[in-house]
């Protein structure tokens, strides 16, 4: 039987037809011992049983698809698979679980230099996601600010100034530390000091955490180039 292209595919055209060929192909593509072959149909099975309501095969056969990825180095359908399986935990209740991977999938797609549908993707499903936690009272009072680790609370801490929110907004854009003190007309050093005065104060460690405080204090992302 023929493969659709090496990319994660939707055709148009039943879903359970659809579900019925890619679990033909995911046969042979396990007996060919293509790893890369085998995590595209991975993920397009997983993408169809998501779009069938059928939420715990979608999400076995996405995180398979993942595990093989982020092995052998595919990075490009890594970020894809976590904004899948974001999409898997947002339908299935979970949108503290499903924000994690979007904000990781952010994070992957900035490093590799990845943009266009997959960034807008996962602002997408980050802005559903963001949506139904602030419904959820639990969910909600479960990721108050600061959303990693504790802020410190003696004197050291406090809120972010003006400069901090500034360089903050741009990290949530994207920016190197090398741009951030580009922008504003600082040292990449005192940029470095700035950002762990910020995790300090914060709790967030990750860029990806910076991220996340940013989007839950209400700090929009600043896009380094402008």
């Amino acid at each position: 039987m023929g493969f659709p292209s090496g990319t994660v595919t939707l055709l148009f055209t039943d879903v359970e037809d659809s579900i019925r060929l890619w679990e033909a192909a995911l046969a042979v593509s396990r007996a060919a011992g293509d790893n890369y072959r085998l995590a595209i149909t991975l993920a397009n099975l997983g993408i169809y049983e998501l779009a069938a309501g059928e939420l715990r095969e979608a999400r076995a056969h996405l995180q398979e698809a993942s595990a093989l990825a982020d092995h052998f180095g595919y990075p490009n359908v890594s970020v894809g698979l976590r904004e899948n399986l974001g999409f898997v935990d947002l339908i299935d209740a979970d949108p503290g679980k499903a924000r994690s991977l979007f904000l990781d999938g952010l994070d992957a797609a900035r490093l590799i230099g990845v943009k266009s549908y997959y960034v807008h993707a996962a602002l997408l499903g980050l802005a559903l996601a963001t949506a139904a936690a602030r419904a959820d009272p639990e969910v909600a009072a479960a990721s108050t600010i600061p959303a990693t680790g504790q802020a410190i609370t003696d004197g050291s801490a406090g809120p972010l100034s003006e400069r901090e929110r500034e360089i903050l907004a741009l990290v949530a854009g994207g920016a190197t530390d090398a741009q951030i003190a580009e922008r504003l007309y600082l040292s990449t050093n005192t940029v470095r000091s700035h950002l762990e005065r910020i995790r300090d104060k914060t709790g967030a460690r990750r860029r990806a955490e910076l991220v996340r405080y940013a989007i839950q204090a209400g700090i929009e992302s600043a896009d380094p180039s402008a």
